[in-house]
């Protein structure tokens, strides 16, 4: 391959993440764009909706036989369990992954307007990664584990109390902040299977390294905004069906004399608050992965024919 002559192209200045730029683009996404999101994501949408369905149906028909400490004054008695949910578990997280590879074309893409389904290699590639980054979080969870085992044994050391206090409030935060930074991290890197339709794992987590701050405070708003979309939709949806929580008392699901019409009212209540909420967090991390994406992707330089 011939290399380019003359003086060297002046080196572009890395991007680095907008925050609030990256926050009105998932507003943006779960509002203005929210018919569009669904028409694409609406085959996943069916299939992960039917397995999500048969899995609470099982899950709540198992909690309906607990029998609360109330009723019995001591401990809570439990039904035989049934292993058919958690067949049905896994399949719900089967059928999340087309439903979550169409969901981030379409954040990625705001012209995209055909539905989206596939099983394919790129369906493969996301499925490998969420199985991984499971692994990965427990292996965190055990280090946490881990080091509160020797938190314990420093307390026993004759240090003064408050040192051993100290260091788990220190080391607590410091998990959490990681654990937070590499979720979303590892979220990007997810984005980049879909957008570059490969595994690179190495140039995906290059691609936001110096961005946990701005990724921390990134998650911080998806909190804000959350906690303002969820609870009138939760309002809402249980002021529809006549749903009523007592304190001690296994929820029944769906509430005796709710109607075929209210259970779709209510579902429909809830997909409309999920998209939202999808749209504000997805959406901000497509965003945020767009304008990262030159650190792994740059634009060609002109005069130089890449290899």
């Amino acid at each position: 391959m011939t290399r380019p002559t003359g003086p060297a192209p002046d080196a572009q200045p890395q991007p680095d993440i907008e925050v609030f730029a990256s926050l009105g683009y998932g507003l943006k996404m779960g509002t203005l764009h929210l018919p569009r999101v669904l028409v694409v994501t609406l085959p996943g949408l069916v299939i992960y909706g039917a397995a999500t369905a048969w899995f609470m149906k099982l899950y709540f028909s198992y909690a309906s036989g607990i029998v609360m400490p109330t009723e019995t004054g001591g401990q809570p008695v439990f039904p035989p369990f049934d292993p058919m949910i958690a067949v049905a578990y896994g399949v719900m997280l089967l059928a999340a992954i087309p439903f979550s590879v169409a969901l981030s074309r379409a954040y990625l893409d705001p012209g995209r307007v055909l539905p989206s389904f596939g099983l394919g290699a790129t369906e493969f590639r996301m499925l490998c990664a969420l199985l991984l980054m499971l692994a990965l979080v427990f292996l965190i969870g055990l280090v946490v584990l881990a080091g509160g085992l020797g938190l314990g044994l420093l307390a026993q050391a004759g240090l003064p109390e408050f040192v051993p206090i100290l260091v788990m409030i220190a080391a607590g935060l410091f998990a959490y902040w990681f654990l937070l930074v590499f979720v979303y991290r590892y979220m990007l890197f997810m984005f980049d299977i879909v957008a570059r339709e490969r595994w690179a794992f190495g140039e995906a987590f290059r691609l936001s390294k110096g961005q946990g701050w701005r990724l921390f405070g990134l998650f911080w708003l998806h909190v804000v905004a959350t906690i303002v979309v969820w609870i009138p939709v939760d309002i809402l949806a249980g002021t529809v069906i006549g749903f009523e929580f007592t304190p001690g008392e296994m929820p029944t699901f769906p509430p005796e004399g709710a109607t075929a019409l209210d259970l779709a009212a209510v579902a429909g209540i809830y997909v409309i608050g999920l998209y939202i909420i999808y749209g504000i967090m997805y959406g901000s991390l497509a965003h945020a992965y767009k304008t990262l994406r030159p650190r792994i992707d740059p634009p060609p330089v002109p005069g130089v024919r890449a290899a």
